[in-house]
């Protein structure tokens, strides 16, 4: 079924707010969403997921 499926934004920003990494994908429900962080620097980031009306925001501290 793909009731659960959709499209989604999913932005990285570093702590200067930055966009270091941008794609658009189909998720299913509550997929976990796996990306690499190509030649980023050791930090803080911010995560954004937007699809559709709702918006998810998150941080993390990426180390290589």
């Amino acid at each position: 079924s793909d009731v659960y499926k959709r499209q989604v934004l999913i932005q990285v920003f570093n702590a200067d707010g930055k966009v270091v990494y941008s794609e658009e994908r189909t998720v299913n429900g509550t997929s976990n969403v796996e990306f690499k962080l190509n030649n980023a620097a050791a930090g803080s980031y911010y995560i954004m997921v937007t699809g559709g009306d709702e918006v998810s925001v998150g941080s993390f501290i990426y180390q290589p």
